[in-house]
């Protein structure tokens, strides 16, 4: 996995930290697009339309990290409308 300049730095600036182990984390166990149903679906799409490159968009912790293919381009903070569908869908997936 590979992760940009910009991805670094905004991990540091948004997480506090920037480990490469976080993003391999996210990458992993983070949810999918398709995994995602309702307003948090249509929140996956708007994030593909804003940026074409972003073909892999995982959500993981209160962060949506984007990946082109297995490269981490940025994270970004979920906003707080989404972080309850984020909590449900993440504890649905890890009972499985």
């Amino acid at each position: 996995m590979k992760i940009t300049r910009h991805a670094k730095k905004r991990t540091k600036e948004r997480c506090g930290n920037s480990s490469d182990r976080t993003a391999a984390i996210a990458f992993e166990k983070g949810l999918k697009h398709s995994e995602c149903v309702g307003a948090l679906s249509k929140y996956a799409y708007y994030l593909y339309c804003h940026n074409k490159r972003a073909n892999n968009i995982r959500f993981y912790g209160n962060y949506v990290y984007i990946f082109c293919d297995t490269t981490l381009i940025t994270v970004i903070t979920l906003p707080s409308a989404h972080k309850k569908a984020v909590d449900k869908l993440m504890a649905r997936k890890n009972a499985e």
